[in-house]
């Protein structure tokens, strides 16, 4: 993620997450917006992301926590847009343009199986 990119995310989801009032110096919105995207994009346990920050257990299971939740309300519906009829019908037509599988707007990889007629 580019600089610019994290600035934005900073300024667009920043003021939503909640600080702890007894620990406001705890860490930054842009600290723990830094430690939820480290959890979510390397897989690391919440532990290695304490240890990391120097921050207990149980905080950093609530900071991102949060942070997720503040991520999730305020971009589900500019990242995750349903697509509407006439982009399934697209999609099916590309599909099947590609794949020759009338109906299809997709698959998931798996076993292949011969079928015996």
């Amino acid at each position: 993620m580019s600089a610019s990119t994290f600035e934005e995310l900073v300024c667009v989801v920043g003021p939503k997450i909640k600080r702890f009032p007894s620990r406001p110096d705890i860490l930054s919105v842009g600290e723990v917006l830094t430690a939820t995207l480290r959890y979510l994009a390397s897989g690391e346990s919440m532990m290695s992301i304490m240890y990391s920050f120097r921050i207990g257990k149980a905080t950093v299971s609530k900071l991102i926590f949060q942070c997720c939740e503040v991520l999730w309300d305020t971009l589900n519906t500019k990242v995750l847009v349903v697509p509407d009829t006439k982009k399934w019908a697209q999609l099916a037509v590309e599909f099947e343009n590609k794949w020759q599988v009338p109906n299809c707007i997709g698959s998931i990889d798996g076993k292949h199986i011969i079928h015996q007629a």
